[in-house]
């Protein structure tokens, strides 16, 4: 290229991020020139996965291509090796050098002792931390190894499993000041494990307005009695699925700050999973709830009661609701593939049965 037709950096750095999705462009500007390689590179390793069972060789990833990757998906990571001892898989080697990754998802996962130290050189910036399948030796080991990423915003949770509540020496630890939300998809045989998780929870700073967004994700129930004991004021906004068992989920708990509520329903919509979303409806104390959302994935349109939904549209007189914005229902899956005019009908049937919603203007009605 002609140095006289050269861009200000600036514009083609701009140019270059127009081309984020597209990795060939993406491989063809970093060999091109030089001054576009800091930029593509930036686009090409933003996100990683590492399988720990396929060996790599302990240059794989460069210092400067690694200091480019911002999500990282580590699969299966091996046992870190023993002091003095060589790292044989040459994993750890590599993942060291990821040290400006601001999420970090980790499957299939076992961590004893400390092992998990040796994670440490890249928990700095993660703000985004994802955990699937993964196993600890007791609670203690498990807070420590969340403790170590101190700016961490958003946790999930799933098919975790710890083996006891206590080690040996328990120790209070807690958790990153700044996390604000939960995925929370496990279920412990063991009650004293979820009643730690709780205590653990406890722990986070009260702050003047609710901020923490809770995600139940988990099959039962059980745990999240003490799970919202512990949040207490500080939860903003909850999402638990729907279930003709699930009437007494809020029942007796500290609500009383909660400004959002999403209801999910897996599967056909019937008249018991609307009886049970009224009552959890009825158990909220806040007067602060101005959202309330409907999930509703793979719902059957067929059977679908609407005339049942009447009761709930009756709750939005009562007190607590009184500063409601929106109430949403949101159809997705099996319910968007049905006959062409049946999520018009639908949504008409609804209007009808949501009067109260209809006539303050806050019922709305999407079909993904």
């Amino acid at each position: 290229m002609v140095a006289g037709c050269d861009f200000p950096q600036e514009i083609t750095d701009s140019i270059i991020d127009c081309l984020a999705h597209d990795r060939g462009a993406l491989k063809s500007c970093a060999l091109t020139r030089r001054a576009w390689l800091h930029r593509s590179r930036h686009h090409l390793h933003r996100k990683v996965a590492l399988d720990g069972n396929i060996y790599r060789r302990p240059d794989y990833y460069s210092t400067p291509a690694a200091q480019h990757i911002r999500d990282l998906k580590l699969v299966s990571p091996p046992q870190p090796p023993r002091s003095g001892s060589v790292d044989q898989s040459g994993t750890w080697t590599i993942i060291s050098r990821f040290t400006e990754i601001n999420t970090l998802t980790i499957l299939y996962s076992s961590w004893s002792g400390e092992s998990y130290k040796y994670l440490a050189p890249i928990t700095n910036n993660v703000t985004h931390l994802e955990l699937l399948v993964a196993s600890f030796g007791n609670c203690d080991e498990f807070f420590a190894f969340v403790a170590m990423f101190p700016n961490l915003q958003s946790l999930a949770l799933s098919s975790l499993t710890i083996g006891s509540p206590f080690g040996r020496q328990s120790i209070r630890i807690d958790p990153p000041s700044r996390l604000t939300s939960l995925r929370y998809g496990v279920h412990f045989q063991h009650p004293a494990i979820a009643q730690r998780i709780a205590d653990w929870l406890s722990y986070l700073p009260r702050t003047t307005l609710p901020h923490f967004s809770l995600t139940w994700k988990a099959p039962s129930h059980s745990d999240l009695t003490h799970i919202l004991k512990a949040l207490g004021p500080r939860l903003a906004h909850l999402e638990v699925p729907v279930s003709p068992s699930s009437d007494d989920v809020l029942t007796g708990n500290f609500t009383p700050r909660l400004q959002s509520i999403n209801l999910v329903v897996n599967g056909d919509f019937t008249t018991d999973h609307i009886s049970a979303a009224s009552s959890i409806l009825s158990d909220i104390t806040s007067v602060d709830v101005h959202k309330v959302g409907f999930l509703c994935n793979g719902t059957s349109l067929i059977d679908l009661d609407v005339q049942a939904l009447q009761p709930i549209d009756e709750l939005f007189s009562h007190p607590q609701f009184e500063d409601l914005q929106n109430l949403s229902f949101v159809f997705s899956g099996k319910s968007c593939t049905a006959e062409v005019d049946k999520p018009d009908v639908l949504a008409d049937s609804l209007a009808r049965n949501m009067r109260r919603a209809k006539s303050r203007g806050i019922l709305s009605i999407n079909f993904n």
